[in-house]
């Protein structure tokens, strides 16, 4: 699923046994500035955070993969740039223009509702993924934030069972400047990050299996296109996308 910002739209993809993407049903119209996708429940639900106008626009995902809006369509909210969803699938946390942040519970429908512990006053960042914990913590996540509005870095947290964030000891690794996007491997192993610029930057990163902490791989970093602003992984781990503003397409890679 990719959200067109332009366009205000929705595209929906197959994802070949290759890796080729293939346009599957119609592009649908979601809020103003479409910019960040979150995907909850086993596959059934999918969230965007809509910068202007909507807030959180809410889908159930049909089983050939097209999608449908919730009852409830959307969810009310200032100026979101991003979502995101815990690995348990309990809590979406969705990251604000004001550098705020709004927590909600997941209900069983996959309908959102704002958590107790929301908002959070102050977070800077513009996009966060989040990673289930050890096997010697597992109720543990940990949540990676791209601070692509103030440095080159991206800061990482812990989150316990209720949903609230605590920075960790080793708080921050380096990216290229302004990283702007982060995706876990689904092994939990490694994780990737992407920065804009005229040769954009994928980042390339491995998690401590105790401490869920970042180290560079090497290389790096490898290129990609210009301004590239947010990437995925094939859901077996075998491929990366990284989406180029300026070009517009999108980069691929085998992992």
């Amino acid at each position: 699923y990719l959200s067109a910002i332009s366009t205000s739209m929705l595209l929906q993809y197959s994802i070949g046994a290759n890796g080729a993407l293939t346009e599957i049903g119609t592009a649908i119209a979601t809020g103003g500035s479409p910019q960040n996708i979150a995907i909850a429940k086993g596959n059934r639900y999918l969230y965007v955070a809509n910068l202007n106008g909507t807030g959180i626009t809410q889908y159930s995902i049909e089983a050939n993969g097209t999608l449908t809006a919730m009852p409830v369509p959307a969810v009310a909210v200032s100026n979101p740039q991003s979502i995101t969803v815990d690995a348990n699938g309990s809590f979406a946390y969705v990251i604000t223009v004001a550098n705020g942040m709004h927590i909600y519970d997941i209900g069983a429908d996959g309908s959102l509702s704002e958590n107790s512990l929301s908002p959070v006053a102050s977070l800077p960042g513009i996009n966060m993924v989040i990673s289930q914990g050890s096997a010697l913590e597992p109720k543990l996540n940990y949540a990676y934030v791209t601070n692509g509005n103030s440095d080159n870095v991206i800061s990482h947290y812990n989150i316990d069972a209720g949903g609230s964030l605590a920075a960790t000891a080793t708080s921050t690794v380096s990216l290229a400047p302004d990283p702007y996007s982060i995706a876990v491997h689904p092994s939990r192993q490694f994780a990737y990050g992407v920065a804009p610029g005229v040769t954009g930057k994928v980042g390339q990163f491995s998690i401590d299996a105790s401490s869920g902490v970042l180290s560079a791989l090497a290389p790096a970093s490898v290129d990609a296109g210009r301004d590239t602003r947010s990437l995925a992984i094939e859901k077996a781990g075998r491929f990366v996308y990284a989406v180029n503003s300026s070009d517009g397409d999108i980069s691929q890679y085998s992992v």
